[in-house]
């Protein structure tokens, strides 16, 4: 029993190991925001980067902030708020252009503390902005068209 349960507990932490390794911290912003991209789901095409993008808070403080904050906000908007008491984090699915240095997010993903979905918005159409010079958006399509990604 005692071999079973620390069998069961070494997978676990390999599972865990691995997967939090798969996101690479990419910046951080003033609001203690962190934002990483998802190593294993990358690829570039024609100029385009199409990756997922995670972002999470960098302290408890300031995620229970944002939680408060962000519930007033879907209230005001008659959102849907349950489950939001626990967010945790969200995965973006987005597309950097590094020619145009233009951006475009496909759809993102809430999730609670124990990574359960909250909610799952995608877009209908592809809408493409240009990515604001010294901004958290600018970072994040420099350090991804660095990489040496094959096309």
């Amino acid at each position: 029993m005692i071999k079973k349960i620390i069998l069961l507990f070494a997978v676990s932490f390999i599972s865990y190991n691995s997967f939090s390794q798969d996101w690479v911290l990419m910046t951080s912003s003033s609001d203690g925001m962190n934002y990483y991209y998802n190593s294993i789901r990358v690829k570039k095409e024609n100029g385009i980067i199409d990756t997922w993008i995670k972002t999470s808070f960098s302290n408890n403080e300031k995620l229970k902030k944002y939680r408060v904050e962000n519930i007033k906000s879907r209230l005001k908007n008659k959102s849907r708020i349950k489950g939001f008491e626990s967010y945790s984090y969200t995965i973006y699915h987005e597309k950097y252009d590094c020619i145009t240095k233009r951006s475009c997010i496909i759809e993102y993903i809430d999730y609670n503390s124990k990574g359960e979905k909250l909610e799952n918005v995608k877009g209908t159409v592809e809408t493409w902005d240009d990515v604001i010079p010294d901004s958290v958006g600018d970072a994040i399509l420099t350090k991804l068209c660095e990489l040496k990604l094959e096309e």
